[in-house]
């Protein structure tokens, strides 16, 4: 079942252009987008609040879109006492993919609710997955001509007056290594691990990163 699962991931993969978990951005592109706001919890519709937004070369110009993720089911929580009111998060997929998401999602077809058709019941992602399963598989051809943008935007007070920061980093992937920009995902949990080995994470439980890691020697690190 595992094997099978992985293969069905690799050819929606290939199939839709992208690097990372397949399942994990159909969930971006249909589930309710977490929104917290004026100190609340909230959920919009997804791929929407698509403003442009200016980034460095090669990037250029993107649109990114709201979409679930995990950042705002933390931050807010974290910190709390710092006074947070507004925290959001829109990623900017390839145009080539948004284009395709946006399209399958309005066919239904990134859902995972029945329907009925004919006398029977089906779940129309699974359809999705067992079309794109019988797609002959494509040799990517090495590593993906990919290059990523992480961006945090902080604005607040600071003695009365207003501050802001914006921090920015730039992931072209490791080409080298034949590593895309999954690294950008796939780093930050290799670290923690080896801090937690060393003994310089003493924090216990489940809990977010903002919260148990030490911030300094992790960046040295990344």
């Amino acid at each position: 079942t595992q094997a099978l699962h992985r293969e069905l991931e690799e050819r929606l993969s290939e199939f839709l252009g992208t690097s990372y978990a397949i399942l994990t951005i159909l969930d971006e592109a249909s589930m309710p987008a977490a929104l917290f706001t004026d100190g609340k919890f909230t959920f919009g519709e997804p791929m929407t609040g698509d403003d442009p937004v200016d980034f460095p070369a090669p990037v250029g110009r993107r649109r990114p879109a709201r979409t679930i993720h995990s950042e705002v089911a933390t931050l807010p929580l974290s910190y709390k006492s710092r006074g947070v009111r507004e925290v959001s998060f829109r990623i900017a997929f390839s145009d080539e993919l948004d284009g395709r998401l946006r399209f399958l999602h309005a066919l239904g077809l990134t859902s995972t609710k029945p329907v009925k058709v004919g006398k029977s019941q089906v779940v129309p992602r699974d359809v999705l997955l067992a079309l794109l399963a019988k797609q002959p598989k494509t040799d990517a051809g090495g590593v993906p001509d990919e290059y990523e943008v992480l961006r945090v935007i902080v604005r607040g007070l600071r003695g009365g007056h207003k501050v802001g920061e914006v921090l920015a980093c730039p992931c072209p992937g490791i080409p080298k290594r034949h590593l895309g920009v999954d690294v950008d995902t796939g780093c930050p949990p290799s670290i923690f691990v080896q801090m937690l080995a060393r003994g310089e994470i003493a924090a216990r439980g489940v809990l977010p990163p903002e919260v148990a890691i030490p911030a300094e020697p992790f960046f040295r690190e990344l």
